[in-house]
Order: structure tokens, then sequence, then C-alpha cells
């Protein structure tokens, strides 16, 4: 959201409004801006509004770069904002040379200030601008082309131009509507099995968690397929993917002390640090060490209940952990308060929690489910 204000170059009372989608974002915004000043740190986007400053403040600053280039490119046009285009006039207002490639089907990224208007405009922005339509297709077959045009027409602000192709006709597309994330990884696993060996296939997606999600898939049905291993790895150190294994091991093993560690305060114990550091001191979390605290009995109670429904629930389906966490453990409240308190992403945190859970296999056990994440992270 600061991306956003600053590449929009939003006004006091423009910022004022975004109060309303983020609470105090006013408050945010200058203190963020305090710890950076206190800090002697820039980002990105400073960097944009340090030169949009510097070029209107210094003009014998802007003839300069003015003169020394004659011709400005931009590529994928598309995805530049109000603060960008600035520049860009600024740079290019002696030459009057300012080439812009992109397409405005394909912004995605207005929530950080992207402005395709900006493309729409470039005629009345640059009057005697000559605007190119780049309408044929050389990767795609008819069928896809076709189903293409089909759909992005309905984009309402937009060059008018239709895409063609003069590669083969190809196969039909055919459109599958699966229930979950985890049925479509299914249905695409059970395609790909009917391929023959020598056939290769690309799976495209659009976020890293749903690039983790397809090669579990794939890995789980031996199925030989290459991924850039970051897209991968990175789900691995989740906050909510250390919590999910620690929570698993603790279960399977009180003793573990380095995931009570990593979870004592989200399981809903309502313990100090102290308190945490005296169970770890003393070997682990059992009823002699919760005795050991001095709690009040209710504290003492609550913490004697959980241990015995981690007793309970280490050789059953470790569904009934998920289910815990959700209710009575109360770790799904905890990443929503956690999101409300630091700024988290809470609902990509919930999100990665239900894609944790939709992985499970059958009734296998904490342990096992565990072991089998252990598993594929090695294998990949």
């Amino acid at each position: 959201m600061i991306g956003y204000a600053r590449n929009a170059m939003l006004g006091d009372e423009e910022i004022e409004e975004l109060n309303s989608q983020v609470d105090s974002f006013e408050k945010i915004l200058v203190r963020y801006e305090k710890i950076k000043t206190e800090n002697n740190l820039i980002d990105f986007d400073d960097m944009l509004l340090m030169a949009y400053s510097l070029l209107k403040s210094r003009p014998d600053c802007l003839k300069y770069y003015q003169n020394a280039y004659d011709y400005f490119q931009i590529d994928e046009a598309q995805d530049t904002s109000k603060l960008q285009h600035e520049i860009f006039g600024l740079l290019s207002s002696r030459s009057a040379n300012l080439f812009m490639c992109g397409d405005e089907d394909q912004s995605i990224y207005g929530w950080r200030g992207a402005a395709p208007s900006y493309m729409m405009e470039f005629g009345k922005i640059h009057p005697g601008a000559v605007i190119a339509r780049l309408e044929k297709n050389y990767r795609s077959t008819k069928q896809i082309v076709s189903a293409m045009n089909s759909v992005i027409k309905l984009n309402e602000n937009r060059y008018k131009k239709t895409m063609h192709t003069e590669n083969e006709e190809g196969q039909a597309v055919r459109i599958e509507r699966p229930e979950s994330v985890l049925e479509q990884n299914r249905l695409i696993v059970e395609e790909l099995r009917s391929l023959s060996s020598d056939e290769t296939v690309a799976v495209i997606y659009r976020r890293n968690r749903s690039g983790f999600l397809m090669a579990h898939e794939l890995w789980r049905a031996d199925i030989p397929f290459n991924i850039e291993k970051s897209r991968v790895k990175d789900f691995f150190f989740q906050s909510v993917f250390r919590d999910i294994t620690s929570f698993c091991k603790l279960v399977d093993n009180p003793f573990d002390t380095k995931a009570f560690r990593q979870v004592y305060h989200k399981m809903g114990l309502f313990i100090s640090k102290e308190a945490m550091e005296s169970i770890v001191r003393n070997g682990g979390l059992t009823e002699l060490t919760i005795r050991n605290l001095g709690l009040r009995k209710r504290n003492a109670d609550r913490i004697k209940k959980r241990l015995q429904v981690m007793k309970r629930i280490k050789n059953m389906s470790v569904r009934l952990l998920f289910e815990e966490l959700e209710t009575s453990w109360g770790y799904v409240d905890y990443l929503e308060e956690a999101g409300d308190a630091f700024g988290y992403q809470k609902n990509s945190s919930k999100a990665i929690f239900y894609i944790m859970k939709s992985m499970i296999d059958g009734s296998e056990t904490p342990e096992k489910y565990c072991n089998r994440l252990r598993d594929f992270w090695s294998a990949i």
C-alpha cells in the first residue's frame, strides 16, 4: 500500500482515504519514513521519487540527461506507474523520441501503482505518436488464440485488437472445474500419467505456493519434473510451515524442546517465556514440569488437558491435530492476531495453513505426515 501511494503520487487527502483500507495507514507511513530516516535507508520507491525531484528541481541536471540520450525505450509499459511516466516524460521531452512496448491486457500490478491508463492515453499525452498493434501470435495454436480472444475482449479499457496466428489448429481447449486445488493437481497428474514417457508437458501456475503443491503431487506420483528450486523451497521457510511441523513433532514427542520453544505461545497455553524456559531446562512438556511451574490451578489444568489431547492424537490421524489448531488451541486465531499486530499477511498465513491441511494423506499420523514433508524436502 505504501508503494501504491508513492507510485500513484497521492496527495495528503488521498492518502487519508487509504485509512479505510488499512487501519491507521497514515501513522504506518509516517513511522516507516521515520525508521528509514533514522537508519539512513531508502527503498526502491525513494529512488524514483528522488530521481523525479532532482529532475524537476535541477534544470541543469534534467538538461544533462536529456542531451545524453536521444532515444528512450520502455518495456512492459503496462506495469509502469504514474511516477515512472512523469520521469519518462521529463527525460524524453527534448527529443520527443519515446518508445513504449506493453500490453494493457496483461496489467496485473495495479495494487502497487501500475497505471496502464497511460498506455491508453499515449496518443493524447504525446500528440503525433504512432500506435502499432502487434496482433500476430507466434507461440500458441489457433484453438488457444481463439479462446484467448473470446475472453480478453471482455476487458473494457483496452485497445481494440484481435490476435491471430499462422500456427496449426491444435487441440480444442478443454475446461475443467475442480472443486479444490488438490483436486486440480490430481487431475493434472492423471492427465500426465496417460502420456507416453517421451512426452514433455509444461504446467503453468501463478503463485509459488501453487508450484509447491503441484511439485508435491508430482513427487508423490513418482512423475519426474523440473522446477525452479527456490519457488518450492521458500514454502519450507514460511513460519506457518515451521509451526505445523513443530506441532507434529511435539505431539509425537513432548520432550522435543526445540519444537516446544517454536510454538509454546501459539497453542493456547498462556505461559510466559520464563515458564517456557523452565520447561525446556527440565526436559520437555510433562505433568511433572507443569507441576513444578507453580501455576494457578486453572492454568495448570489447561496445560495438562492440552498434554492429554496430545497423547490421545499421537497415533491418530494428523487431521485431528489440525482440527485442534483451528478450534481449542486457537492457532488460526493467533495467525489473525499476529497479522493485525505485526502487519503479517494474515490471509496468506491462513492460506498456507489450509494448504498444509489439504496435503494430509489418508489417516497418517502426525509423525508420518511430518516425515513425508521431510522426505519431500530432501527429494527436491
